[in-house]
């Protein structure tokens, strides 16, 4: 199962799906971030963020609820088909997210109605750890890339 969004345990523990696996952390006491609206997770004014084709730009978004102990080392990923491109990003004290400069090309994908879609992933692993988590994006962010 493949899920975009957080969920509340049934006692103390928080559930945060985007992968094929539910990760949760299952303890005894009060959970400090209880609720779906507690994971953390890309907000955005608008769901479609638009780049003209050829255009080098810097995605910047807002996240909430990121927990700045071990969510330290943060990644953007474009997808356009089966291309994937992944760079470096930085948070911000305010905890915008501001990736690297990308070159957004159709990439031979076929245009339709004169702009291609490009998926979009903020992802974060900690100082301990490689393994890549990606943080929700309940409001389906993406890039669109027109003509």
């Amino acid at each position: 199962m493949e899920s975009n969004e957080c969920v509340a345990g049934k006692l103390t523990e928080d559930r945060c799906r985007k992968q094929h696996i539910v990760n949760g952390l299952n303890r005894e006491g009060h959970s400090r971030r209880k609720g779906p609206q507690k994971c953390p997770h890309i907000v955005a004014p608008q769901t479609k963020l638009y780049v003209a084709a050829g255009e080098r730009r810097n995605i910047s978004v807002k996240m909430q609820n990121l927990d700045p102990i071990f969510m330290t080392d943060f990644r953007c990923q474009f997808r356009v088909g089966n291309v994937e491109h992944e760079k470096s990003a930085v948070k911000t004290f305010d905890d915008n997210i501001i990736c690297d400069e990308m070159q957004f090309d159709h990439y031979g994908i076929g245009i339709s109605g004169g702009s291609a879609p490009v998926e979009f992933n903020v992802v974060w692993s900690s100082s301990d750890s490689s393994k890549k988590h990606t943080l929700d994006n309940v409001g389906g962010v993406a890039v669109e890339n027109i003509r």
